[in-house]
């Protein structure tokens, strides 16, 4: 059966297709910086915007289980991107804080991603993205959250 042309499910599968592709573009970015995954690179990003962190806040911020999240803080701890501190007022807390060496590579990786990111919108104007922009966040405010 056709689509009709602007229908909701029309919308949704132009999102969805610019979503995989901006999606996987991202990750080719990511992993020419030299990380190895997305998930990798979105933990590193997390503890440089807003600093140190618990493993369950990383794991509940990025959607991953405690036991995949736990497989992620190794394998990056492992590559020193990351170490664990326990929390001075509660010792069976830990934080995950960015190293100096994940900081310094995270930082080239944001550098080249924004460039990426530039040329994948690069054939909207200003004006353009501002009004893409306001849909989206007008579509994400509207949707209902299950």
């Amino acid at each position: 059966a056709k689509i009709p042309l602007h229908s909701g499910k029309h919308l949704y599968l132009i999102v969805w297709k610019l979503y995989q592709e901006l999606s996987q573009s991202d990750q080719t970015s990511i992993k020419k910086s030299g990380f190895p995954s997305q998930t990798d690179f979105a933990l590193l990003e997390i503890l440089h915007r807003l600093g140190p962190q618990t493993i369950k806040a990383l794991g509940d911020r990025v959607r991953l289980t405690s036991g995949s999240i736990t497989t992620a803080i190794q394998r990056l701890e492992k590559q020193h991107y990351i170490h664990r501190r326990p929390n001075p007022g509660d010792r069976r807390q830990t934080f995950i804080h960015l190293a100096h060496h994940g900081r310094a590579s995270l930082e080239l990786a944001l550098e080249a991603q924004a460039r990426h990111l530039e040329s994948a919108f690069a054939a909207l104007d200003s004006d353009e993205r501002a009004e893409f922009a306001r849909l989206c966040m007008k579509i994400e405010s509207t949707h209902p959250h299950a």
